[in-house]
């Protein structure tokens, strides 16, 4: 109901006002609410695009096949929550395997990073430093090139955001929580918002693939899988059922090569058994490492290395003096002195490449067997 009022106020400039009954103002500023939350600005409206045009619905299914769902824009037809509900159930699983497989493909070239660290620091620091090292790394590029830079890129693009707003936006989407209190590309004069759609969805879908490369790399660290605590003793052995036989008082199993602490091995052989024969459920004759036999094993590999090393250098000083006294020895006043110690030091060469061919096979052989 719309009323005409006569009274005139200096701040008014025409003789009539229409005063809009309260309940009618209320209902109002509901319906703008309810279409803001979804997306809908009542900001020149009628010059807007679509709310569902191309880009919006790429954004939206990207953002449910995702579990990020930030809710600002919602099907509101029976049909199209029923579409959703399906499309949810199918693509969801789906998406889960498309970002495994490429975590399992970006895999390899971070296991080359490892390889490449362990190759330049491995006779410096322990394994598992260089792990954290190669986790530091690759949560520095997930950090540096997914995090700050598109931040930074939100904060121009955007006209109300600034870069705290920006780096709010990007943590909380890359981390599938999704809060929907910042959606970019939803500002009434936002130039070519279906692009800008269509990028923020490949921006989402790469960088939950690194956010679950930096998981990846995290898990398969031993001293940092806090999941372990959680275990149970016997979800620790039956899991394995050659473990679980070896713990077994009085059971009867093969027996394997034990490394021991100066790099050698001792191997014990039984003589077989019909109780040894393998049974259809126990199919794990794989003997696995303890954690102390592997760091044994990395000592030993790098203690033959170095020591290889060192009759490498020595065999080639030996060869140098040889030629040396080779020389000295064809004058006719040191032909007497010379030989003896020619001799000698032909010899000392000698031992020293024989030394340097066996550490080199021992490191071969314990590289073969890690």
């Amino acid at each position: 109901m719309v009323q005409k009022s006569n009274v005139v106020t200096p701040e008014m400039n025409t003789q009539s006002v229409i005063i809009v009954p309260d309940v009618d103002l209320e209902e109002l500023i509901q319906e703008v609410v309810r279409a803001s939350n979804r997306g809908v600005s009542a900001a020149r409206n009628v010059s807007g695009e679509p709310n569902w045009s191309f880009g919006q619905s790429l954004f939206f299914s990207s953002t449910v096949v995702t579990t990020i769902g930030y809710g600002h824009v919602t099907p509101l037809s029976k049909g199209g929550k029923v579409f959703c509900i399906v499309y949810a159930m199918l693509g969801i699983p789906l998406t889960l395997i498309l970002l495994t497989a490429l975590v399992e493909r970006l895999m390899v070239p971070a296991t080359s990073l490892l390889q490449f660290l362990n190759s330049r620091l491995g006779h410096l620091y322990q394994p598992f430093n260089i792990r954290l090292l190669h986790l530091f790394l690759i949560a520095v590029i997930l950090v540096g090139v997914f995090v700050l830079v598109p931040a930074g890129v939100f904060a121009t693009l955007e006209p109300e955001w600034d870069y705290l707003d920006s780096l709010y936006y990007c943590i909380i989407s890359l981390t599938t929580i999704g809060l929907g209190d910042y959606i970019p590309g939803d500002s009434p004069n936002q130039p070519y918002r279906p692009l800008y759609k269509v990028g923020t969805t490949v921006y989402l879908l790469v960088g939950l693939t690194f956010m679950m490369l930096t998981l990846t790399v995290f898990y398969d660290i031993p001293q940092l899988n806090f999941g372990l605590f959680f275990l149970m003793r016997s979800d620790e052995t039956t899991g394995d059922p050659e473990k679980a036989r070896l713990q077994t008082p009085g059971a009867v199993g093969p027996k394997y090569t034990q490394q021991l602490d100066d790099g050698r091995r001792a191997v014990v052989r039984v003589k077989s058994r019909r109780d040894d024969s393998p049974s259809p459920e126990d199919t794990t004759p794989i003997h696995t490492f303890t954690k102390k036999q592997a760091q044994n094993r990395n000592l030993v590999t790098r203690r033959a290395l170095s020591q290889s090393q060192d009759f490498s250098l020595i065999g080639a000083s030996c060869s140098a003096k040889v030629q040396l006294i080779t020389a000295l020895s064809a004058r006719p006043e040191s032909s007497s002195t010379g030989e003896p110690i020619k001799y000698q030091i032909s010899a000392h060469a000698q031992y020293c490449q024989e030394q340097h061919t066996a550490l080199l096979s021992v490191v071969k052989r314990f590289e073969i067997a890690r």
